[in-house]
């Protein structure tokens, strides 16, 4: 067996972004705990013995290597790199290379280890999708650090996890059960939405439509529920001038408190705030 390296975390030469989600909500709420990407120089080397986490890494160019139970591999354009959580990984450029270029998010926060990667260790793959990712995350980043609306946050945020994780699938597409109630709930997000009735929709017991909702968006189908509600509220805030009463009620909420608490911990202002800021 070739040798893992010890726990270090080394940026050598290197240029990188990351956004955390204690600085993004709408990250949170799919479960990414942080985003970035590196144009990796020499020096470049990171080892995590039993991180919390899993990672997803996603290579544009240049060439890396990394570990896999097989030993070390080749990570190379248009290659993914793919770490469950609480399992060594190890990742640094390759030594006959002047750049590396990879993009990568930490995933679990509040799902658990099964949801993002099914597998017991990481494993590399070439994906066809990697150049979608790349756009997703570009588009992200000029969001982030330029108007940083929430609404828009939100749209990519969810984008990008939505790619990460078909790049995780190999290709595969989501569960059309899932879609469908999400679509209902997009329809009308002012009905009465609970879990059994989400569950009937979907043609599940309770316990699956959650294990499903999950693996497949990283939340509870209930929070799910809430970010589309939240979604709604935001274009009605922008778009018409109905009180914060109204547009509590037209997304399923009878009392504005309640609302504006909702409101605030998803889209990190209240609904004035949000309103006058737009």
């Amino acid at each position: 067996m070739q040798e893992k390296l010890c726990e270090i975390h080394q940026l050598g030469e290197t240029a990188e972004w990351m956004v955390l989600a204690s600085r993004c909500p709408a990250l949170a709420r799919h479960g990414i705990l942080y985003c970035g990407a590196s144009q990796a120089g020499r020096g470049y080397r990171f080892a995590r013995e039993r991180p919390p986490f899993g990672a997803l890494f996603v290579c544009r160019s240049g060439a890396g290597r990394v570990w896999t139970a097989s030993g070390w591999q080749r990570l190379t354009a248009g290659g993914i790199y793919a770490t469950p959580p609480r399992v060594y990984h190890a990742y640094e450029i390759a030594p006959e290379v002047q750049a590396w270029e990879i993009a990568w998010f930490a995933f679990g926060g509040g799902a658990s280890p099964g949801d993002w990667v099914a597998t017991a260790e990481p494993f590399v793959r070439s994906s066809p999708g990697t150049e979608a990712f790349w756009r997703v995350l570009e588009g992200f980043r000029a969001e982030f650090f330029g108007p940083a609306d929430p609404l828009c946050l939100g749209a990519w945020a969810e984008l990008l996890a939505a790619e990460g994780q078909r790049l995780l699938r190999g290709g595969r597409q989501g569960d059309a059960r899932l879609e469908r109630v999400w679509r209902a709930v997009e329809a009308e997000p002012g009905a009465d939405w609970t879990l059994p009735r989400l569950a009937a929709l979907a043609a599940l017991s309770s316990e699956q439509l959650r294990v499903l909702s999950h693996r497949e968006s990283a939340c509870s189908p209930m929070a799910r529920v809430v970010e589309l509600r939240m979604r709604k509220a935001c274009q009605l805030l922008l778009r018409t001038e109905g009180s914060v009463k109204q547009v509590a009620a037209a997304v399923g909420y009878g009392n504005a408190l309640a609302f504006s608490t909702a409101f605030r911990r998803v889209c990190g202002a209240s609904p004035a705030a949000y309103r006058k800021q737009a």
